[in-house]
């Protein structure tokens, strides 16, 4: 097994998908995962954090994408962490979700059933019946929206294409009320 350095650049071609959408490289023996990567596609992928069982990458330059990615029709896709599939077709959306409950009632469930098929919903943006913003920005330009990946880290959304549209207007109410009254948002950082 080749060690993997810090900032190396290698390349690679993804094999998986986690169940949180990461996609999963081998790269000198070691499984590698990496946003925004999907299945089939050949990157240049840029190590960036190594542990004893875990590394993470970055994709520095897509070589050959897939026939299933898509435009994110999401000005904050790839910044927030409110989605992970809006890269790739519904099509594959749906395969995705099918093989994560599969493997979450074997894995998890210890369960011998397996779902044959996901329903599809005609409605593929503004159907989340929860939201959860996070708040950040200040007193004066307060935002809402998702945090980073791995961060606390407020990536502002002025309205999340996944979410009720009733959502995004509270989330835009709370942010006008916080600015008329100069109410600054909790600071995990303070």
């Amino acid at each position: 097994m080749d060690e993997l350095r810090k900032n190396e650049i290698y390349e690679a071609r993804c094999e998986a998908l986690t169940s949180e959408a990461l996609g999963v490289f081998r790269i000198g023996g070691r499984a590698v995962f990496v946003r925004g990567a999907l299945p089939g596609e050949l990157w240049r992928v840029r190590i960036v954090k190594t542990g004893r069982t875990v590394v993470y990458g970055r994709g520095e330059e897509l070589l050959e994408p897939s026939a299933e990615r898509r435009e994110s029709p999401c000005p904050a896709f790839g910044r927030c962490g409110g989605c992970a599939c809006l890269h790739m077709s519904y099509e594959a959306e749906l395969r995705f979700k099918l093989r994560k409950v599969n493997d979450a009632l074997r894995r998890i469930g210890g369960l011998e059933l397996e779902a044959e098929d996901i329903i599809g919903s005609d409605a593929r943006y503004g159907y989340r019946n929860k939201a959860v913003f996070a708040l950040g920005g200040s007193a004066e330009v307060p935002v809402s929206g998702f945090f980073r990946p791995r961060t606390h880290e407020v990536v502002g959304v002025e309205g999340c294409l996944l979410q009720n549209p009733r959502a995004n207007a509270l989330a835009a109410a709370v942010r006008d009320w916080m600015r008329a009254r100069g109410v600054a948002p909790y600071d995990v950082n303070s």
